[in-house]
């Protein structure tokens, strides 16, 4: 649908993630290339107030040198199984007994990818990756659902709990996790580390060499003082328009309101086809390293080299 409308001339905005093969994140770049049309992944993650603060926590220095991050989807859907006619669970219970590596990556790992400048300055290089046994499912239907059900006859082999690391050109590391099915509270992580300090992420917590409000022994969890000096300018202006509005706390709203401003005034989208197509690539290449016994999987340099010079995301206003 995104190739055939960027054919058509129209811009494409996609949801995650944007492609499920290297093939077809290849083929997004070369059309919108081809085309010169927007391709630009609907990640709503990136938008949200504490990604926001982060990233302005960042661009003005505040944890020093970036080294590490973190980044995950963990969210117990389970319940989802029910849904065997229509909605999410209808389609993506399968996925679970189809492949075995990280299912959907993008959203812990769109707003690190933005603290580090991934394709504005660094790149992903390669990826490992691992996955726990898949246990999870199979007991969860055979627990709910009669011993002949549709559900109890498929083979689960996503693990439960699928870990990546991916290195940078830069050599900074990321951690990246994706389990819909233990039960456990929801988390997207959302942690950087820098030489100053780290940011974590669920709950948020701060501790900082210097500048902060205690050592960095101790994790600072009152966020107030934060907000008040490092609220993103683009939350100050919108963000009790994007609560009223609602969508994911407001992030939606955000994201689409952005979308907007951007394609009316001729600005680039804060997202881009080669963020899609290299966040997306988590999927199978982590996939391809789970069956090989966690070997690194490299990355392909879908921005063809202007990764280097490319102008870093701002904080916009």
């Amino acid at each position: 649908m995104a190739v055939d409308t960027m054919e058509s001339g129209k811009h494409a905005l996609v949801e995650v993630p944007a492609a499920v093969t290297i093939e077809e994140a290849w083929q997004l770049v070369n059309t919108a290339e081809r085309t010169q049309k927007n391709c630009m992944m609907l990640e709503n993650v990136c938008y949200g107030r504490d990604e926001l603060m982060v990233l302005n926590m960042v661009r003005q220095g505040l944890f020093g040198e970036l080294l590490h991050g973190e980044a995950a989807y963990i969210h117990e859907l389970r319940w989802q199984m029910k849904e065997i006619e229509h909605k999410t669970g209808s389609w993506r219970t399968h996925w679970h007994a189809k492949r075995n590596g990280n299912l959907y990556p993008t959203h812990g790992l769109g707003p690190v990818s933005q603290y580090m400048n991934i394709n504005r300055g660094d790149r992903f290089d390669y990826i490992s990756s691992m996955s726990s046994p898949a246990l999870g499912r199979a007991a969860y239907a055979k627990r709910e659902f009669p011993a002949n059900h549709e559900r109890n006859q498929l083979n689960y082999i996503a693990g439960d709990m699928n870990t990546s690391i991916i290195k940078t050109i830069k050599g900074r590391s990321i951690m990246v996790q994706h389990d819909t099915t233990t039960p456990r509270p929801y988390s997207r992580h959302n942690l950087i580390q820098g030489t100053n300090g780290v940011f974590a992420g669920f709950p948020n917590r701060i501790a900082l060499e210097n500048g902060g409000s205690k050592s960095f022994h101790e994790w600072d969890y009152d966020m107030n003082d934060w907000y008040g000096k490092y609220d993103h300018p683009l939350w100050q202006k919108m963000g009790a328009e994007a609560e009223r509005n609602g969508g994911h706390g407001g992030m939606d709203f955000l994201m689409f309101w952005r979308i907007i401003y951007c394609l009316r005034n001729g600005e680039p989208l804060d997202q881009d086809v080669y963020d899609a197509a290299a966040w997306s690539a988590v999927f199978p290449l982590s996939m391809d390293s789970v069956a090989d016994r966690s070997n690194s999987k490299d990355f392909p340099d879908f921005t063809r080299g202007t990764w280097r010079t490319a102008a870093p995301l701002g904080i916009v206003t």
